[in-house]
């Protein structure tokens, strides 16, 4: 749910994000092809200006909640289950800190 809880989104086995208004229950955008694979999580920036996806081709991307483009893109974020936490800077899209997780 986006920040200000007018918006919901969704990951899909069929590699995209939908984008719904919560009030009126229309689609806002459906991001096809967002990824490579099925998108497996799904965030909101707290600027609520931004859709953030994660999937299992192992990437992360940034979404502009009014274009519907993608504007960001992480790769090699995940790489199957290799037990670690990364932080990342939203404002600069780079990975800070890994933490692993034993």
């Amino acid at each position: 749910m986006s920040p200000d809880s007018r918006l919901v989104a969704g990951g899909s086995a069929d590699q995209s994000v939908r984008i719904f208004d919560i009030e009126t229950k229309q689609r806002v955008h459906v991001l096809e092809n967002a990824h490579e694979d099925w998108v497996w999580a799904v965030g909101f920036t707290p600027n609520n200006k931004y859709v953030v996806s994660g999937a299992g081709d192992g990437s992360l991307k940034l979404f502009g909640l009014k274009t519907g483009l993608k504007t960001e893109e992480l790769q090699n974020v995940n790489q199957g289950f290799e037990r670690k936490i990364l932080l990342w800077k939203i404002n600069h899209f780079k990975v800070i800190h890994v933490l692993l997780w034993l």
